[in-house]
């Protein structure tokens, strides 16, 4: 290298009988080239990571979803072995005559229409 290739910080290129500093360009041009590598090493991981991430979340989110799901279905159960308990004739019986007082019908009590 030259003093001069020194100074600059650019290779001295040989031409002919001439030697002449390399360009700018040229040397941008790699730095562009390694830069844009990077750039789109960096882009494709970050969106590895967050897809990784939403498959995470998603898969966390299903689960829950899951358990509240089987929550729901022991309720409806319990709901249903209520419901039938509190229409069961037997019961409806005892309620008539304990709480309401009611009893059945006297025969003069019964009116048959024809």
């Amino acid at each position: 290298m030259t003093v001069g290739a020194m100074r600059t910080g650019y290779a001295s290129i040989r031409q002919g009988n001439r030697r002449r500093e390399a360009s700018f360009w040229s040397e941008g041009r790699r730095l562009l080239t390694a830069l844009s590598v990077g750039v789109l090493l960096v882009v494709f991981a970050l969106l590895y990571v967050w897809s990784n991430h939403r498959a995470v979340a998603i898969g966390y989110r299903i689960t829950e979803l899951e358990r509240e799901r089987m929550s729901l279905l022991d309720m409806n159960h319990e709901l249903k072995v209520e419901l039938a308990n509190l229409n069961s004739l037997s019961r409806l019986d005892r309620v008539a005559r304990e709480k309401l007082s009611l009893a059945p019908p006297r025969p003069d009590q019964v009116v048959v229409m024809e």
